[in-house]
Formats: structure tokens, sequence, C-alpha cells
């Protein structure tokens, strides 16, 4: 049995002790929980203070990034069309050349269809994924036909390649619906991104203006008003009417030159006797002999602007002394193509007329009129570059 205390402990212990030492346990340990509850994570908060709720992160776009890879895919399928292109121009053709550049377009068309196919997948893209996938189809169909042909048969392989170079003349025009296509997509990002306006962010109701004693007027500015503030528009370009001396009505000097490649030669003159499509001049190239390649003679004018996600119209009137090809080209200064028509035109005015997108912001573009592969007399007449129709 456990001894009792002593009594003289009993009375040393009132009821007043037992008080502070039950305070004491209060005080202290509610010290240990705060001090547990501190270290149970650095830069914990108090529970009594509300926590700031994450950042919605927004929902990525179903094929933004798919569309982005499908047009720097065929970008680079335009830089192997134009090698292809240049590898046949040469004065002396390298089958082993042409083969390559047909390989490299294998390559890049073999890669690209899989990316094509993922665009299908979804609703705001199919229509341009399926325009990829034929356009793939038929790009691959013209290759195994090239490749098929023996290195050794040099006017064979060569017709092939040409055939192929015609299949590929949509890619500029897909270039332009890919770089529209991610445009309209980067716009609904922004849109679905945009913090909404909240309520205290909106302007007050003003309320009832009180009535008073009516100032005197105050007496008008002597100064002139500001000039009339200019309508925004989507891009600061001045994306209409862009070519200067569109009709030659004042001659063929700058900005118009005629760049011609050695050893080659042409004259580029004004023409006043032969009718015109406009006005009563025209442009008239005449050519001592036909050169390897189209661009070896080439009408050609720089300056023009073009902006990123913009469609634009490319229009004017050519005619030839018999039936002549001429491809109309507008481009970057490097050579990326924006647009391109190769056509056939003859002893009549023949309007050429193309729509093309420009995926970059570019100051500076060129369109060229090339006269290159024959030596049949050309004449150019009312260049237009300017925005597409609902632009």
């Amino acid at each position: 049995m456990a001894e009792s205390p002593p009594e003289s402990w009993r009375r040393r212990v009132g009821p007043e002790h037992v008080a502070a030492i039950l305070s004491a346990v209060i005080v202290f340990g509610g010290l240990g929980v705060a001090s547990a509850i501190g270290r149970s994570g650095s830069g914990s908060k108090p529970l009594s203070e509300p926590q700031a709720s994450a950042t919605p992160v927004p929902t990525p776009h179903p094929f933004l990034s798919k569309a982005e890879l499908a047009l720097d895919m065929i970008a680079r399928l335009a830089e192997h069309r134009d090698a292809l292109d240049s590898e046949l121009a040469s004065s002396k053709f390298d089958a082993a050349g042409v083969v390559t550049a047909v390989r490299r377009i294998s390559a890049t068309v073999s890669a690209s269809t899989g990316m094509a196919a993922t665009l299908v997948q979804v609703s705001g893209s199919r229509d341009v994924g399926q325009a990829l996938l034929e356009f793939y189809a038929s790009v691959a169909k013209a290759v195994d036909a090239t490749l098929g042909i023996s290195v050794s048969d040099e006017a064979g392989l060569r017709a092939r390649a040409v055939r192929l170079l015609a299949a590929l003349e949509p890619t500029t025009s897909l270039q332009g619906q890919l770089a529209e296509l991610i445009e309209s997509a980067r716009a609904t990002l922004r849109s679905a991104t945009s913090p909404p306006v909240s309520a205290s962010a909106r302007p007050a109701t003003p309320g009832p203006t009180p009535v008073g004693p009516t100032p005197p007027p105050t007496p008008e500015p002597t100064t002139s008003p500001p000039p009339p503030s200019r309508p925004l528009s989507a891009s600061p370009l001045p994306l209409t009417g862009q070519i200067a001396n569109p009709g030659f009505e004042e001659g063929v000097a700058s900005p118009w030159t005629l760049v011609v490649e050695a050893p080659w030669t042409a004259t580029l003159t004004i023409d006043a006797t032969e009718p015109a499509f406009e006005g009563t001049r025209s442009a008239r190239i005449d050519i001592p002999a036909a050169s390897e390649a189209r661009s070896a003679i080439s009408l050609r004018q720089a300056g023009i602007e073009v902006a990123q996600g913009r469609r634009y119209v490319c229009r004017l009137a050519l005619r030839a002394a018999s039936d002549r090809d001429v491809r109309v080209r507008v481009a970057s200064t490097v050579g990326a193509t924006y647009g391109t028509r190769l056509v056939t035109v003859g002893p009549t005015w023949t309007v050429v007329e193309f729509e093309f997108g420009a995926f970059v912001e570019d100051p500076s573009a060129v369109i060229e009129i090339d006269f290159g592969r024959s030596a049949v007399t050309g004449w150019v007449d009312a260049v237009q570059v300017m925005d597409a129709p609902g632009r």
C-alpha cells in the first residue's frame, strides 16, 4: 500500500496552487502544439488565413501544336522542291543530284503524312488535314514513279522529275492554309485566356448631376484642332495597291528590274505600239535564246509588305508572241515562296490571278515574273498585289 503524502505537504498545496499548475500545462502545451504545427512545413501559414487559389491552367488547343509542326514540315518540303527545280534548271543534268533531291522529298512526305492524319481527327482542322493527306499521297505516287527510273535513263528521269514538280505545286497554297489555321487557333486561345472583367472593375453608373448655377461659357481655344486619328486595322502594314508603277505608264525604271543570269541575255523595253491590257503602255521582254532555268530571266519588284496570317491576291496580265510558259512568284528575299503560278500564255492577253498567304512578317517580299526556258517574246501589264476579298 502506497504511503499517503505527509500532512505538511497536503497543507501547503492549496486550491490556488492547483490552478497555477493547470495554467502552466495549458500554456506550455499550447506552445508545443504550435511548434509542432510550425515544424510540419516551412513557410506554413496560420490555419485561420485562407489559402490562395491556384491559377487555372488554360486548356491546350486541340490542334495548334500539330498544325505548327505540319507548317514546319511543309515549309521544309518547299525547300526540297526548290532544290529539285534548281537541279533540273542546271545547264548540265546531274542524275545523282536529282535522285538525292527526290529522296529528300520522299523522306519529308513520309514524316509529314502522320502529322496530317492527326489533323484529320480534330473537327477544326479536319479539312486542312484531309487536303494535306491527299496532297502527300499524290506526291508520294510521283516520287515512287521518279525513283523507279534508272539513273542511266536521263531523259526518263528528267520527265518524271518534272511531273513530280507539278505534283508539288500546291505546297505554297497549303502553307497559306496552315498559317491561317494557326492564326485562327491562336486568336481563339487569346480570347479564352483573357481575364473576365470583374464587377468591381466595371465603371460605376453615374448618379444624377447636381443642379447649380450655370457657369459662364468657356472661350473656344484658338489653336487648330488635332488631325483625325487613323482607323485601326489588323496590321500596321499598307496592304493594298503595293505595286509601284503597276501598268508601266511611267516606264520600266526602278523599282522594276530585269534580272538576267549569265550567259543569257534579254532586254526590257516599253511597248506603246501594241495594245496594252490597261492604259497605253506595257512592258516587253525580248529574249534571244532560251535559258535553262525559269528564274534566269526574271522581271522583279521588291519592297512588298506582307503580314503573318493574312491573305493576299496577286493579279497581272500576260501575253506572248506565241504559246509559252511564264511563272509568277511572290517570295521572300531569301527565296521562301509565299505564292506561285505556272501558266501558259499566248498572243491574247491572259489575266493571271492567285491567292496566297504569308506565314511570317516580311516587309520586303518580291514579285518575280519568270521568262526563262523559252525565247518567245513576252509582255506584262497591270500588276497588282492587294488584300484578298474580305480581309
